[in-house]
């Protein structure tokens, strides 16, 4: 570790201005990136600094994600990308956005890599003060020196006297309400137009980004018609939304084994969306309640108790490190089971814990044949494969169909592997082009009673985010593996009809 590093800590809760300190400090970097979480936000980025957004300052900036990447430059020395994409090379300045979610199991360990690895002259990481005992401790591991800068709110965000007392005809213009199933986020939409008369926008985690970031637009836009938002906790993440009013519907969330109150650092961080500085008139506030009185008490001791501080981070081998373990085995041993074995051989310092194992999601039990053939392709490529975005089989059951389709006619045949049959198989290419040529039946001659059904169905929107998150990891695949997953400009097509 040579290199000293500074580490500026930017921190503080939602609507403090603190990520824009950071940006501000990248645009005036003579090379720098920046690391975000989402693809969308990365996106955001990218445009600003290459329209001179950010203090007026222009610059070239390349835009890096696993499913697009876009160069304005081969000399471009700015970057935007999502974490996982980070260039580990040298740079004047990185900005690591939202560090609190290097405590994530899923991708966690992303985050710690950049923040260990990045050789930057200044690293600025953004987001929650949780993390400031953790990464003070990792900077003095490192021999680097440490600045930490607080913020307070730009805007006040005031906590209402009362909730609505389960009353949906209370919701307003410019209102917010947060369920934590995709269930209630329909049905309290179309309570609220009844009772109310305003029709909402949503935004939830398996709608695709693009169709979020739409809908923010949408709820945006005081013309549009669409003036309520119902959503989950994807708005607490990424998306600039004029809210005046939260509205919790419930203080609980299912965890994926239980029930579970809301964390305070979670409460504020989807509170802090409303009333954000510069979206609304000078002056304005934002506002915060819930939907029921037995939660209004667990929203006020959430919002005036301190986050618990985060003290260990996510941490894995790098595909190298991986590659000279596997090496030193038995030979016949698999890197699968070199992966596995590093695993329990493991020893993490306190500030670190081993992240889960991200292939086990990759094969079915008892799929011994595709297992056996993916054991015989070169030890790099069955780690590209290993390090994917694969779908978890419980939650996306079809994509995950599509996944071993692509790896097994990637195995099978890999000069070309095409994504319409694969989609086919699967039912996931039908509902989206029956879709698509109903918008001309629709203006043509209005939908007829077979249209309605299909447009009414809820599994037709199950189908079509399916879908898209099939052609988004053949997009992931597309750009390791180009000459095999050739379709691209198809696939970057389908998905466009998709949103």
């Amino acid at each position: 570790r040579r290199l000293k590093r500074k580490i500026i800590m930017h921190v503080g809760p939602t609507n403090s201005g603190k990520t824009h300190q950071a940006l501000q400090a990248l645009v005036r970097a003579e090379s720098g990136v920046y690391a975000g979480p989402l693809r969308l936000l990365a996106h955001e980025i990218w445009k600003r600094i290459n329209n001179g957004a950010i203090d007026g300052i222009v610059r070239d900036c390349n835009l890096i994600t696993g499913e697009e990447q876009r160069w304005v430059g081969e000399y471009a020395a700015h970057v935007a990308c999502t974490v996982e994409m980070t260039p580990l090379k040298d740079w004047d300045v990185v900005v690591l956005d939202e560090i609190q979610m290097i405590a994530d199991p899923d991708r966690g360990s992303s985050w710690m890599s950049v923040l260990l690895g990045a050789p930057a002259k200044e690293i600025h990481l953004c987001g929650e003060d949780t993390t400031v005992d953790l990464v003070t401790r990792i900077a003095k591991e490192c021999g680097d020196e440490i600045v930490i800068n607080r913020y307070e709110r730009l805007s006040p965000l005031k906590i209402a006297d009362k909730s609505l007392g389960g009353d949906l005809s209370k919701v307003q213009q410019g209102d917010a309400i947060v369920a934590f199933n995709r269930s209630f986020i329909f049905q309290l939409a179309q309570q609220v137009a009844s009772k109310t008369g305003h029709s909402a926008a949503l935004a939830y985690g398996a709608l695709p980004p693009e169709v979020r970031n739409q809908q923010a637009k949408v709820f945006n836009d005081p013309n549009s018609g669409l003036s309520v938002m119902v959503a989950s906790d994807a708005i607490g993440l990424g998306l600039n939304l004029k809210i005046k009013r939260i509205i919790f519907h419930r203080m609980t969330k299912w965890n994926g084994k239980e029930v579970i109150e809301l964390s305070p650092s979670q409460t504020k961080q989807i509170a802090g969306r409303a009333g954000r500085f510069g979206l609304h008139g000078e002056g304005e506030s934002g506002e915060v309640t819930t939907l029921f009185p037995a939660d209004l008490p667990i929203l006020r001791r959430a919002m005036g108790v301190p986050n618990s501080p985060i003290l260990r981070g996510q941490i894995a081998p790098s595909s190298l490190i991986v590659i000279d373990f596997y090496r030193l085995l038995t030979p016949g041993t698999t890197i699968y089971d070199a992966q596995k074995v590093f695993a329990d051989f493991t020893r993490t310092a306190p500030w670190q814990i081993a992240s889960p194992m991200k292939q086990d999601l990759m094969f079915v039990p008892g799929e011994n044949m595709l297992f056996q053939k993916f054991c015989q392709l070169p030890t790099d490529i069955q780690l590209d494969w290993m390090n994917s975005p694969w779908p978890k089989r419980q939650i996306w059951p079809l994509v995950a169909a599509c996944a071993d389709a692509f790896l097994k006619n990637y195995i099978e045949r890999p000069e070309m592997v095409e994504i319409q049959p694969v989609l086919e198989q699967h039912g996931l290419y039908d509902p989206f082009a029956v879709i698509h040529l109903g918008r001309n039946t629709i203006r043509a001659a209005g939908a007829g009673p077979a249209m309605k059904r299909l447009l009414s169905n809820p599994r037709t929107l199950v189908y079509l985010e399916s879908a898209h998150r099939a052609i988004t990891f053949y997009l992931w695949l597309s750009y390791r593996f180009p000459v095999s997953f050739g379709e691209q400009l198809k696939a970057f097509e389908l998905k466009n009809q998709v949103e």
